[in-house]
């Protein structure tokens, strides 16, 4: 285990910051026409009247959200699981 370990972890959670990013905006597109047009059943004031599919991408977006906020923490402990195993190495 070295310092070169952390480059492709890196790319990888910005590969994952791009896609829930990408992913929350097409989510919020797709949420947005079906409030918009109204013969899908669904205004913002009465959420009972909502179709299955707003109520679909309402859940996604809020679990992509979660998924977003515990990304800098998942960052922090891979990123900390590597230094320790450098100065596990090296003290051997």
């Amino acid at each position: 285990m070295n310092i070169s370990d952390l480059a492709p972890l890196a790319i990888l959670l910005v590969i994952a910051a791009i896609v829930i990013s990408v992913g929350s905006d097409i989510l919020n597109t797709v949420r947005d026409s079906y409030t918009t047009t109204g013969g899908f059943g669904c205004n913002n004031t009465d959420p009972s009247n909502c179709s299955y599919a707003y109520n679909t991408s309402s859940s996604s977006l809020e679990g992509l959200e979660k998924v977003a906020d515990w990304q800098s923490t998942i960052g922090l402990i891979i990123s900390a699981a590597i230094v320790i195993g450098i100065i596990m190495t090296a003290f051997r």
